[in-house]
């Protein structure tokens, strides 16, 4: 933080609920100091037999690159959304206000489909009922009565006109991040790098056509989609 205060363009700070961080480094940095001693025996010291520079230099490589794959890894969702959006060109204001109906509707359809997919993903269409149930059929009724409630949902929402209320969705939406995430780690799944494939697959939609009813941009011709398998795989799943 620059301390020339008549030439920072930035406002002045203000209190949040957060932790100091001051504090928070000044620890991490005693625990940087406790583990040298414990590596090498010896706190780090001027004239101590290496070459400061060299080791400035690497360190300063070092920290670059990890900056670079720290930065790949742990990129916001909100970051690479706002990407998509302005390469589809929907709007993606940056201050709280409810959207037009058809904006509306869009988010709201979307939503649907996502939501259901999970659910249809859990029960697909040649889905066993397990064989401690003697004499069973496949469950292909359960799975098209999920699509006849998707169905239904969708219907409602281009039915009948939205009227948010802006704080119960806002929380029901931070609701849904927590929950998705908690339901990933159930799967013992790292999100993280789905994420960054399903994004660069989406950034390829560019030119894709758009669907008349949701104005969803859609798949053009050749569209790759993103390997989700062969990420699950990386990560140990046997399936």
């Amino acid at each position: 933080m620059s301390d020339d205060r008549d030439h920072d363009p930035q406002p002045a700070p203000v209190r949040s609920v957060f932790p100091a961080l001051w504090p928070m480094l000044i620890a991490r940095m005693q625990e940087r100091h406790e583990f040298g001693l414990r590596r090498y025996k010896v706190a780090l010291q001027p004239f101590n037999g290496r070459d400061a520079f060299k080791d400035l230099t690497d360190e300063a490589l070092d920290e670059l690159v990890y900056k670079v794959q720290w930065f790949f890894e742990n990129r916001p969702i909100r970051d690479q959304v706002r990407e998509f959006k302005a390469l589809v060109k929907h709007p993606a204001p940056t201050r709280p206000a409810v959207p037009s109906q058809e904006r509306m509707l869009f988010s709201l359809s979307l939503f649907i489909e996502e939501a259901f997919e999970v659910i249809e993903a859990c029960y697909p269409e040649d889905y066993q009922v397990p064989a401690v149930v003697p004499g069973a059929e496949p469950l292909r009724h359960v799975h098209a009565a999920i699509q006849r409630m998707k169905r239904v949902l969708l219907e409602l929402v281009r039915d009948y006109p939205a009227a948010p209320d802006m704080k119960l969705l806002v929380d029901g939406l931070g609701d849904t991040d927590y929950v998705t995430e908690s339901f990933r780690q159930e799967l013992g799944v790292d999100g993280r790098p789905f994420a960054a494939l399903i994004h660069d697959a989406n950034m390829t939609k560019q030119g894709g056509p758009v669907d008349p009813v949701t104005k969803k941009t859609l798949k053009p011709e050749g569209w790759t989609p993103p390997d989700i398998e062969g990420e699950l795989r990386r990560q140990g799943w046997n399936g």
